[in-house]
């Protein structure tokens, strides 16, 4: 289960977390971002060859594994939505990596670097960049690098082809990102609550706010699919399933605002 973004306060919550979810075997991972040497570590430079920059991860790595003994690995959002790249330094995403990769190494950790990467200033169009990122660098990850591929070369998108990264890397351990909707959710909101008491109450209520905020959003846009699908099956809605609360129109002019107040929660 990823948790959240690694820095020092927050991994000393995580501890917390991690020893609540074990009981049920769960174990943890971290989402990290590429320029966290920068960010957290004050460096200059996030460059995947930069002797500084490999230190820290080495250093940070051992210290989240001495918080949380069976800490499972990392999750990277890289060249995507803003995210800083390896690419800043003509480097390339195995650089990226596998500087994780070996940073986790000698304690059998995971890295799961994203495939969901975009660049306004890329000129192929969003739905090749990630196979042409990616497909060149078949056999130059790390035995513990997975790359997460979203199921389609778009976004979640209710119909598209199959991801063209599948069966591309043959040597390379690739993994798929599924979107299983509002069952996800309503799976999701009745564990959060068991958790009570594990951590404190403030974040407890704070997480619980955005679940249920998620499951309106998901129930939402599960209609809206299906309201929008049946103007050209014209077929009703089987009755295995549960049936939208409201017109096609209604979901159409929906406007969404979350305005959750944040505590101030290390």
């Amino acid at each position: 289960m990823v948790l959240n973004n690694i820095n020092a306060d927050a991994r000393m919550k995580v501890a917390k977390v991690a020893y609540a979810l074990k009981p049920w075997n769960i174990k943890v991972y971290l989402t990290a971002r590429f320029s966290s040497p920068i960010g957290i570590g004050s460096l200059k430079r996030s460059d995947p060859y930069d002797t500084e920059v490999i230190s820290w991860w080495k250093t940070k790595t051992h210290e989240s594994y001495h918080l949380i003994p069976d800490f499972s690995g990392f999750l990277v959002k890289a060249n995507s939505e803003g995210q800083p790249e390896p690419q800043n330094y003509n480097r390339s995403h195995a650089d990226g990596a596998n500087i994780l990769a070996d940073a986790l190494t000698p304690n059998n950790g995971i890295v799961m670097w994203r495939a969901f990467v975009y660049d306004q200033n890329v000129p192929d169009n969003p739905t090749k960049q990630a196979y042409s990122e990616f497909q060149n660098l078949n056999g130059k990850f790390r035995k513990n690098v997975l790359i997460q591929v979203k199921n389609g070369p778009l976004d979640f998108q209710p119909r598209e082809p199959f991801h063209p990264l599948f069966g591309a890397m043959p040597q390379t351990s690739v993994m798929a990102e599924l979107y299983s909707g509002v069952d996800s959710v309503y799976w999701m909101e009745p564990k959060w609550r068991k958790i009570r008491g594990s951590v404190d109450e403030e974040r407890f209520e704070l997480v619980l706010s955005l679940i249920e905020q998620q499951e309106k959003s998901t129930e939402d846009w599960r209609d809206a699919c299906l309201l929008y699908f049946q103007t050209f099956s014209n077929k009703s809605i089987p009755d295995i399933y549960q049936k939208p609360q409201h017109d096609l129109e209604f979901y159409k002019n929906l406007i969404y605002t979350f305005e959750t107040t944040k505590p101030n929660i290390p």
